[in-house]
């Protein structure tokens, strides 16, 4: 995706923002971009870089107190051009003061202290990080994205539909979610066209000094988190989709899919980390553990693993193709890597 497609996709995801702050917003990251590309960096690259521009437009929104009030007396005035408008328009009303509940089984909330609101469709659960052990998603054909926020509050935003059933909670420290699909026949939502792919997703806005435990389960997509300096035990889980995770400090750290990659980039887990796939590349840019486990089939291992290869004792193990590791002890660390049919190329950044 070019730079201008990009800024233009994002300015329409924002434009609950005054204008003058749409603006603002735009330049910055086009400025971004810019400088990106004059370090020598393609202008695909750059705006990979940024990320998925529903993503960054969530973060914006979030982050920023100016946005503009929904604007109710026009909606009243078009819908009550017709019978069902005026239907409409004493739903939506019900739905502002509070009144409304969610249907049957979709939403539980057992705190005071937790809310729920809708922003531009979504959902939004709020609750104070205070008193808060751990966050769990369990969901069903869903992309989960972490974002670390400057905020004291947990969010998580999702979209509900006829088809999907979502539970949230917060309950004895513990906030979570659990979405129960209803879509039939289908793969992966990320392959068919529902006219909606914000149904497939779920966001989490977690405190960035956030220092207890994250749990993420789904099926069938993707699994991104990112910028967490004091995590607790982090683990996340999913089938035939990537898991993506970058500048992430956490005491321990498992991820586990299937048929797909699994990329680190600036990872330190204080304890054990563990990474499990199939027919997928592991793929390290700088990580670090007491013991490091990385097990795949039929794809490569590779990259870059902090420190000497002597703080380690290795064990590793290929069928039909080569590792540049020999098997050692001695080491105060432990380091084990497994794949078949495909070579173990690590490398130590001393």
């Amino acid at each position: 995706m070019n730079s201008e497609l990009y800024l233009k996709r994002l300015r329409r995801r924002i434009k609950s923002l005054p204008d003058n702050e749409r603006n603002t917003i735009i330049d910055f990251y086009r400025e971004i971009i810019q400088d990106k590309i004059e370090s020598g960096v393609s202008e695909a690259q750059a705006v990979a870089e940024l990320g998925d521009v529903n993503v960054l437009a969530q973060k914006i929104l979030m982050e920023n107190p100016n946005r503009k009030p929904v604007n109710v007396g026009k909606i009243v005035g078009i819908v009550l051009a017709s019978v069902f408008g005026v239907i409409f328009v004493a739903m939506l009303t019900v739905g502002i003061l509070g009144i409304a509940t969610f249907q049957g089984n979709k939403v539980a909330n057992s705190v005071t202290a937790s809310t729920h609101e809708v922003t531009a469709g979504n959902k939004v659960f709020t609750s104070p990080e205070a008193g808060i052990s751990s966050i769990r998603i369990e969901a069903e054909n869903k992309e989960v994205t972490v974002i670390a926020v400057d905020s004291d509050d947990i969010k998580i935003s999702y979209m509900e539909d006829k088809d999907e059933d979502y539970s949230v909670t917060n309950e004895n420290g513990s906030v979570t979610l659990v979405n129960q699909s209803h879509r039939h026949g289908s793969f992966s939502f990320q392959f068919f066209d529902w006219g909606n792919h914000d149904i497939a997703k779920i966001i989490v806005y977690v405190p960035k000094n956030y220092a207890k435990n994250i749990s993420i389960s789904t099926t069938n997509s993707v699994i991104q988190i990112s910028d967490f300096s004091e995590l607790g035990d982090l683990s996340c889980k999913t089938t035939n989709s990537v898991i993506k995770m970058e500048k992430v400090d956490a005491k321990n750290i498992t991820m586990e899919t299937q048929n797909a990659a699994i990329t680190l980039k600036d990872i330190t887990a204080g304890n054990q980390l563990s990474a499990e796939t199939q027919n997928g590349k592991i793929s390290l840019d700088h990580i670090s553990a007491q013991e490091i486990s990385l097990q795949t089939q039929n794809a490569i291992i590779g990259g870059t693993i902090d420190g000497a290869q002597s703080d380690y004792t290795i064990e590793t193990h290929t069928t039909n193709a080569i590792s540049n590791l020999h098997d050692r002890s001695g080491g105060s660390k432990k380091l084990t890597a497994s794949t078949t049919n495909a070579i173990i190329n690590l490398d130590f950044s001393n």
